[in-house]
């Protein structure tokens, strides 16, 4: 196994969309994000006539899924603080454990999920210690996950949504009114 980066442990709902993004590439760097979403899955017990080359197939890709899982599982365990671990302790399984996280954290209702991004979206304030590239970097994470959410529907949001910030004009631009704040 490579070694793992530090992973922002997850304490509730605040760090969630960070924590989940770093163990999703902590996964994938480790190959085992599959594992979780279920795309590879533990093999099916061979019957007893099963031939030598069906026997070591098998053998290859249990140990392949277990060495696998067990990575995921590591990475996912050791992402989240005592309270929320409290979800996954019975987990026998990293997908079981993705699962119970994601279901707990993740709103599985649509609406109710569209109704978190857009209020997420639409309700974002600068941290102060956060520099311009990681400001605009969640925001585009909440568009992001707003834009996937919303291929279901099959609707598109415009990305000039996130051009909101035009230019003030000049106050002693020929084309503006007379007002008394521009003179």
């Amino acid at each position: 196994m490579e070694k793992l980066n530090f992973i922002e442990r997850l304490e509730g709902e605040r760090s969630w969309i960070r924590r989940n993004f770093d163990v999703e590439l902590q996964l994938t760097v480790q190959k085992a994000i599959p594992i979780v979403q279920g795309k590879v899955t533990k093999p099916e017990p061979l019957s007893l006539d099963a031939s030598e080359n069906e026997k070591k197939t098998y053998d290859t890709a249990l140990k392949c899924f277990e060495e696998l899982d067990s990575v995921a599982r590591y990475i996912i365990g050791s992402s989240v603080r005592p309270e929320p671990k409290n979800h996954i302790l019975t987990c026998k399984t990293s997908k079981d454990m993705w699962d119970a996280l994601h279901s707990g954290y993740e709103q599985r209702n649509e609406q109710q999920r569209l109704d978190l991004l857009y209020s997420q979206l639409f309700n974002y304030k600068k941290e102060t210690v956060d520099d311009i590239t990681t400001h605009v970097s969640k925001l585009q994470r909440i568009w992001k996950d707003l834009q996937d959410e919303l291929k279901s529907e099959n609707v598109q949001l415009p990305k000039s949504m996130l051009n909101t910030h035009r230019p003030r004009p000049k106050e002693n631009h020929p084309a503006l009114p007379k007002h008394p704040g521009n003179n």
